[in-house]
């Protein structure tokens, strides 16, 4: 391997280790060098982008263990100037919030919670059709992936037989007459194991409850921003009136 690379054998042993030192199982052989045997299921930007071949969306990524919100540091990205389709994705947040700054909570390592900085030539008060966008690629990417078709209950709330399922938090920055970014967040209930679920909680419910099987994050996540970069260069071609049609598929009421 190290022939092959040209650097050196203790180059090589040093990337392993920092491979082990995330999650990722390798195993060593002698004389025969070094076999990756598991992927981790963490959401870190190599194993996303690995598995994009989008223009936009994701083609910046942010990940952290831990963070107050991803929402939060999103906006801080954008007004710092982060490109458009930037996504910020973690672990674990400290601080997650929803709509009317209820507190989102999740465990760590289980559930999806990532943020998309938008950056549409529209007036602020068509943002609504970001987030008719955004929740019909996540339903979409869902069905593809776990076989469960969900239902959007308006504004931003994704549902499977009445239990939440995932929700969604829009945040952004305008002048008068156009918006200079919008922020997209995200919280999806995963691999929230049943028990698990918070008692005092809405009727709640997670991927894992309803398949009775482990879903890879990663397939779940590069699955929707691939179907988002579909839809949003639709909307930049054609104009949004196209996604309420769409959106009426998968509506609650």
């Amino acid at each position: 391997m190290a022939g092959l690379l040209s650097v050196s054998r203790t180059a090589v042993w040093k990337h392993i280790r920092l491979l082990k030192e995330v999650g990722f199982t390798v195993e060593a052989r002698t004389g025969k060098g070094y076999r990756l045997t598991q992927v981790p299921d963490l959401l870190l930007p190599v194993l996303i982008q690995a598995r994009l071949k989008t223009q936009i969306i994701g083609r910046s990524i942010h990940h952290f263990p831990q963070i107050e919100s991803t929402n939060t540091k999103a906006r801080e990205l954008a007004e710092q100037g982060a490109p458009e389709g930037t996504l910020v994705v973690a672990e674990y947040q400290t601080r997650g919030k929803g709509r009317m700054s209820r507190p989102w909570e999740s465990p760590a390592g289980q559930n999806l919670l990532f943020s998309l900085i938008l950056r549409p030539i529209l007036p602020p008060q068509q943002t609504f059709n970001l987030i008719l966008l955004v929740s019909v690629a996540l339903c979409r990417s869902i069905q593809v992936e776990t076989n469960l078709e969900l239902k959007i209950k308006w504004p931003n709330d994704l549902y499977f037989q009445k239990k939440k399922l995932a929700g969604l938090l829009a945040e952004f920055a305008a002048e008068s007459d156009r918006l200079n970014y919008v922020i997209i967040g995200v919280g999806l209930n995963v691999n929230w194991a049943p028990a698990a679920l918070p008692e005092d909680a809405q009727p709640a419910t997670s991927i894992l409850q309803e398949t009775g099987i482990r879903t890879s994050r990663l397939k779940i996540l590069a699955s929707f921003l691939s179907g988002m970069e579909q839809l949003y260069r639709q909307a930049q071609r054609e104009g949004y009136h196209f996604i309420k049609q769409a959106w009426d598929h998968y509506s609650l009421t």
